[in-house]
Formats: C-alpha cells, sequence, structure tokens
C-alpha cells in the first residue's frame, strides 16, 4: 500500500471534493488501494483505507465527500457493474 503524510491526504481530499460524480467514481476505481467506499443503507461517503489516516483525518474534519444521487438499490448495482468494493460502518 502507498503511504502519504496527512498533509497529502489533506490535499488530495481538497481536490477530490472538487470533482463531479463520476470523476469521483474514476478516482476511486483508480486509486482502490487508498480509498473505498462505505455506506451505512442510505447514506454513502468514501474512507481512507488506513485506519489510522482515516481517524486522523476524522479528527481534522477531513473528507472525501460523495453525493449520493441515486437510492441504495441503485448504488449497488452501480457498484457491483463498476467492480468496486463496498464497506459498511
Amino acid at each position: 500500500m502507498r503511504t502519504y503524510t496527512i498533509e497529502q491526504y489533506r490535499e488530495m481530499a481538497a481536490r477530490f471534493n472538487k470533482m463531479d460524480f463520476k470523476k469521483k467514481i474514476e478516482t476511486i476505481m483508480a486509486n482502490k488501494d487508498l480509498l473505498v467506499l462505505a455506506c451505512d443503507i442510505g447514506w454513502w461517503g468514501v474512507m481512507v483505507l488506513d485506519t489510522d489516516m482515516h481517524e486522523a483525518l476524522e479528527a481534522e474534519d477531513i473528507s472525501f465527500d460523495i453525493k449520493n444521487e441515486w437510492d441504495h438499490n441503485e448504488m449497488e448495482v452501480l457498484l457491483n457493474l463498476l467492480g468496486l468494493r463496498v464497506t459498511g460502518f
């Protein structure tokens, strides 16, 4: 797994949060070793796979935001088609 500093993740999150939905999905797909989609019923988010880094980012209120534009079942179908892994909270 690639490793980055918290400052690098902060910059990545800032860039990610400015992207449109399609680009965010493409970015997650290209960085499966760093990011994963997470869901809790109707809520969708993006988690950093490095749990220590994810917690450090949360402590600083830094997140990789993604807006759920479809209902839960539609998102599940989309992610299965794209071959993306989803983790639950």
